[in-house]
Order: C-alpha cells, then structure tokens, then sequence
C-alpha cells in the first residue's frame, strides 16, 4: 500500500513538471539518449562527448563559447540557441562593441555582421593563395622543354606602357598640386662667392704644378639674375610636366615687413634667415603702387624701348573678386557692368622680392589660373553683380551665388613690344580706384604698372627660351623701377634710417 502511494507520488511531481517546462524535459531526455548513444557507440574512450550546440543548450550556466562553436552554430543557422550574455561575451572579446540594452534579435543579427564579414577575410586570402599556388604551377609547367629559352624573342623587349596622367584626370587639380618656391632678392648684395684658379709657382715653398682654387667676390647684379634664373627654370618645368598655362608678371611698389619680421629688435639679419620668416609666416604686406608723377617718366621709357601703344583711349573696366564657401572667383566687367570674363584665382607658383634702399621694389610671380567650369561662367554671366545709381555701386549679387567682397574701378592702357624670338611682351598701367573693400586701408586711389609674359605649357621643352625671356623681363622691370625713384621717394617719403646700418 505505501510503495502504491508512493509511485503514484512520483508519477503526479513528472507531470507537474512536464507541464510546467516541455522544453526543458524534451532536451533532458534528448541529452540523456546522445549520452547514451554515444557511449555505447564509443566504448574505448573514458569520458563520453557530447556536441557543442547541445551541451550550450541544455547548460543552464553561462559558459563561454569558443570561435568554433559560434561557427558551427551560425553554419547550422541556430545562433539563437546561445543566450544573450554569452554572445555579447564573444563578440567583446573580438573587439565589437553592443548596446546592453539591445534584445536578443539585435544581438544576433550583430553577431552574424561580424561573422560574415570575417568569412569574407577568409575567402579572400584563401583566393589569393589559390591563385598564387596556380600561377607558380603554371609557370613551372610552362619551364619544361624550354630550358634553353625562346631564340626567337632573344634580345628584345616589349615596349612600355605609358599612362597618360594629365588625360587620366590624376592631374584635375594642378594648381593646388604644382611645387612652390619664394626668393628675397636684395639688389646690390650677395651671399655668392666666385671660385678661381690661382697661379702656386710665386708663392715659397709651393709647387707649381699643384692645382689650387682662391675665392673672390662675385658681382652682386650677376649672382641676383643667376639665383632668380634658376628657380625660374625649375618652376617652369614643374609647370611643364602638369601641363599648366601661366604667366609672368613682374609689379612695382614696396615691400613693408611687420615688427614680427625681426625678433628681439635684431637690426641685422641673414637673408637666408630672413626668407625663411617671410615664406612661413607671412610677416609683411606688398603694395603695389607708382605715384602719377612718375608716368611722364615711364612712358618715355616704353618709347625708347620700343614699346607701342595698343590703344589710345584708356579702357574702363571693373575688377571683382567673389568670395563662395570653397573657392573664390574673380570677375571683369565692362563699362555697362556686364560680366566680360570669370576666371578662378591665381595660384603664385614662384613669389620673389626684389628690394632695394633707394628705388622701388619688384614682386616677380610665375602664377597659373585655374579654368572655371561652364556651369560657373553661364551662372556669372547672366546674374547682375553690381548696380549704378547716382555715382554709387551697390551689390546685387544674389547671395546664392556668393559676396562681392572687393571692386575696384580700373582705366588701364597697354603697352605691347615682341622680343627678337616674337615672344610679346606686355606692359599694363592701371589707374585702379577701389569701391567696395573689406579694410578701410584699401580705399585710396593708386596708379600700377605691370609686366607680362605669358608662358605657354610647353615652355619646358626647347620652343621657348626660359632664361632668356625671365632675364630680359627681370631687367626691364630693374629699368622701370630706375625711371620712377625720384619721383617715388618724393611722393612716398622714402628715407633711410640711421638706425638700419647701425
């Protein structure tokens, strides 16, 4: 009666528990039977196996996983069978962060990100050692019955295949790409020495049959031209080679440095030193200008040298510059304030200061412009930039298109002579009276004078005399300069300080 009651006990508790967890006594009793089976079918090993997605589904604690079964589990498309902690575990250790409070399904779908991604790895360098394994099986077949090499193509090469770089579109931004250079020359000064033969039989003591070398001082005019020339040269074949269009300009005014430019109020400076300072940090500001008594002066210098004048009647135009969020556009108007032309902004390939004490500096820029889309150009060319009433410019540039942060009016005459290699060369002068600026510095009216070449793309190669043509517009500007001093220190106060050769 007692074993009775008790078995009928035990049969209600399994019920009760079978009802309360199916799951959970079907993955039992299945873990039971692969126990089972397993260790009868393996009767030489000690401890039974048990599978690894089994063994992870029925233990209620949370052990790690290794990268193995996370595979076999993703291969079989039950990833769902691990539990949420251990996931996050192996996926932490990998180095893949998730959110805690992501569910199950995020983390599952994260997991199979990762483990997709890291079969792709895998394929790939399996793929290229593949394909390595078969190059190298293909070459050593291709060696046998050719050991003594192929008489016919003994000798001779297969040409080369050169790429285009300029056509590929690789060199799209030149400008920006295109090495720089910056030179501070001082006239009547140099750092060069020259290097001689000297005679040894008068010197006691000495043979004379040894071959020796003295140092003299090299003539100041001579070693500028040379230093100029050939970063000239060197600029011009960078240009070259990216295929760039630029010009030569060559300005007259003053170069005015900053009381950064010397430090601890040093008087004395290096020029190396000191073209340092300048080319990095900027320490001075160019001013571009030649009083209008001093016109007489240049237009007799034009005419002894040969240059004509192209019209006479000066020429009205206006010159803006338009600032947009990545780039700035500068724009030619007409007398009707009709857009003539857009173009993009210099880009100053070689930047040198030509100073002097007693006559006017030079600033020689070797400069490129980059070309303006059609889009831009139509844009520019039908918009109103500016608008005249009653003797006042106003803005109406749309702000879409940008702001007109500077104008100026110019009236300028142009002076034209061709060289004896037909090269033109081009002499400007701008009467420039600026109306809208952005510092009040900039208002004053002012006359300019500028030289100009301009250098094709090709002058690298020999259709143009480089030197040549540098040399000759560097001396015409030293001439210009010559012209207008006395009426450049008049009319600007230029006086030396006591202070400077102290």
């Amino acid at each position: 009666m007692l074993r009775s009651r008790l078995l009928h006990l035990v049969h209600q508790r399994s019920c009760a528990f079978a009802a309360r967890s199916p799951a959970a006594s079907i993955t039992t009793f299945s873990t039971i039977v692969q126990k089972r089976f397993q260790s009868s079918s393996s009767p030489s090993s000690g401890l039974p196996e048990v599978a690894p997605g089994l063994e992870i589904a029925s233990a209620n604690v949370q052990a790690p996983v290794t990268y193995e079964q996370v595979w076999s589990l993703w291969n079989e498309g039950n990833l769902f069978s691990l539990q949420v902690a251990q996931m996050r575990d192996f996926l932490s250790k990998v180095g893949v962060t998730t959110d805690v409070t992501a569910k199950k399904a995020a983390v599952v779908r994260r997991l199979e990100e990762y483990l997709q991604a890291n079969d792709k790895i895998n394929s790939a360098a399996t793929g290229d050692a593949v394909g390595a394994a078969s190059t190298a099986a293909a070459a050593a077949g291709g060696l046998k019955g050719a050991d003594y090499g192929n008489w016919a193509t003994s000798g001779s090469t297969q040409p080369e295949t050169l790429l285009d770089l300029a056509q590929a579109g690789f060199y799209q931004g030149a400008a920006t790409m295109v090495p720089r250079a910056f030179q501070l020359l001082t006239v009547g000064s140099s750092s060069e020495a020259v290097v001689s033969r000297v005679n040894t039989a008068a010197f006691p003591g000495f043979p004379a049959n040894t071959e020796c070398y003295t140092l003299s001082a090299s003539d100041a005019e001579g070693a500028m031209q040379a230093r100029y020339s050939k970063v000239l040269q060197w600029c011009l074949l960078n240009m070259s080679n990216l295929r760039m269009d630029g010009e030569l300009t060559v300005e007259v005014g003053k170069l005015l440095l900053t009381t950064s430019a010397m430090r601890h109020n040093e008087r004395v400076v290096s020029a190396y030193t000191l073209q340092q300072r300048l080319q990095l940090t900027r320490p001075y500001t160019w001013i571009s200008c030649v009083p209008e008594s001093a016109i007489s002066a240049v237009e007799k210098l034009l005419a002894e040298k040969g240059f004509d004048l192209v019209s006479k009647n000066a020429r009205l135009t206006y010159e803006g510059t338009i600032k947009r969020t990545n780039d700035n556009l500068e724009v030619v108007l007409d007398e009707h304030m009709k857009v003539d032309g857009v173009y993009g902004e210099w880009v100053c390939v070689q930047t040198a200061f030509c100073t002097s004490l007693e006559k006017p500096d030079l600033r020689v820029l070797l400069r490129s412009r980059p070309p303006v889309s059609a889009q831009d150009r139509d844009t520019y060319s039908r918009t109103p930039v500016i608008e005249l009433s009653q003797d006042d410019v106003s803005d109406v540039l749309p702000p879409e298109h940008g702001q007109l942060v500077y104008l100026s009016e110019n009236e300028s005459r142009h002076f034209e002579r061709l060289n004896a290699k037909g090269i033109a060369i081009v002499v400007r002068e701008i009467k420039r009276q600026p109306l809208i600026v952005l510092r009040d510095e900039e208002e004053d009216a002012r006359v300019e004078y500028r030289i100009s070449v301009d250098i094709p793309a090709s002058a690298g190669s020999h259709t143009v005399d480089v030197r040549a043509v540098g040399l000759e517009v560097l001396t015409l500007a030293e001439e210009l300069s010559a012209a207008v001093q006395v009426p450049f220190n008049e009319a600007y106060g230029l006086v030396r300080s006591s202070s400077a050769s102290s």
